[in-house]
């Protein structure tokens, strides 16, 4: 789900370096999603696995 939440904020990060005002908010707020939504689903794959 994190993956497809992110894949969706990478096509709006790019759609927002359109020409328009206030889009500099909008492409803040699509490279944070991306960022959290990757971080998201590095921790669940990497977390069914035990430490040793």
């Amino acid at each position: 789900m994190f993956v497809a939440i992110g894949a969706f904020c990478s096509f709006g990060f790019l759609a927002a370096h359109e020409p328009l005002d206030g889009a500099l908010a909008w492409r803040i707020g699509y490279g944070v999603a991306i960022i959290l939504c990757i971080y998201c689903a590095l921790r669940l794959f990497r977390g069914g696995r035990e430490k040793s």
